[in-house]
């Protein structure tokens, strides 16, 4: 399985120094386990609406890159606060906290079809006509 995310996309987010601070292994063997982590969470989160097989395309690094950029956004800040929660708990950034709140915020309206964005792949469920609600009348006493 590869990577979803490149090692450039960070320098959107994150200081290499910092990534060296929460994974100095050469490898990035935490980063990776918290980048697969991440887009488990997004896909969880997406599942019921999205079509998170195409969302999460690896990228082979031929032709034009697909990624969705609030996607790949999103994996790296959900990530990196993941990274920041193992190493360090007490001294997560402000700023770190909030893009994660903020991550998880849009994931729970865009997954409920709250704030449904229009550029993620629906899932094409073929006749699917959307949720039925099934409700009755309040049983009503004639008791006097």
């Amino acid at each position: 399985m590869g990577r979803f995310l490149k090692d450039e996309d960070y320098g959107l987010v994150a200081r290499e120094e910092v990534l060296d601070l929460l994974d100095g292994s050469e490898e990035l063997t935490d980063l990776k386990k918290a980048e697969i982590t991440a887009v488990s969470q997004i896909k969880k989160r997406l599942a019921k609406r999205k079509d998170v097989a195409t969302i999460f395309t690896e990228w082979d690094g031929n032709g034009t890159d697909t990624r969705d950029p609030y996607i790949v956004m999103l994996v790296m800040d959900i990530a990196l606060y993941h990274l920041w929660t193992g190493k360090a708990p007490g001294q997560i950034p402000t700023t770190r906290k909030e893009r994660y709140q903020d991550a998880v915020d849009w994931l729970k309206d865009e997954g409920a079809g709250l704030n449904d964005s229009g550029d993620l792949p629906d899932i094409n469920n073929g006749d699917y006509l959307g949720d039925v609600r099934i409700s009755s009348r309040a049983p009503e006493n004639h008791k006097w």
